[in-house]
């Protein structure tokens, strides 16, 4: 959060369009959350940012799990022409039951629990995971 500055503007720290459409997209996967992808620049700062994904993160949690029921389409769509043999057969359908278990286990998962997390979690919270997201050290 230091080396980069809570209130220094984006294009400064040497984002150009690719940089802005990468963050934009590591952000999007993280949260689950639909971003434009103009996000570094409607919020040109991390401060901005992380204040902008706040307010995101509280909204309605249907949308989230768009993502999620498009990947189980084109799984559906992957095992419908899969001519496995009965071991791969019975290996897919164990690792898709242990999928489904430890979904079972835990009430919120992935985007909807880090969403979750972003709407309580303090500016400094939202910065050092857009830190910890990018892979600054």
């Amino acid at each position: 959060v230091e080396a980069i500055g809570p209130k220094r503007p984006f294009r400064d720290l040497g984002f150009e369009s690719l940089t802005a459409v990468e963050l934009r997209n590591r952000l999007s996967t993280r949260t689950g959350l639909r971003l434009p992808v103009t996000l570094a620049f409607d919020h040109p700062t991390p401060v901005i940012l992380a204040g902008f994904l706040k307010s995101e993160a509280g909204r309605d949690a249907e949308p989230q799990a768009v993502p999620v029921l498009a990947e189980l389409d084109r799984l559906e769509a992957s095992l419908a022409t899969l001519s496995a043999d009965r071991t791969a057969r019975l290996r897919i359908t164990a690792r898709l039951r242990d999928i489904l278990a430890s979904w079972d286990e835990e009430p919120a998962g992935g985007g909807a629990a880090v969403a979750e997390k972003l709407q309580s979690a303090s500016a400094d919270e939202v910065l050092a995971f857009i830190d910890n997201e990018l892979g600054a050290s």
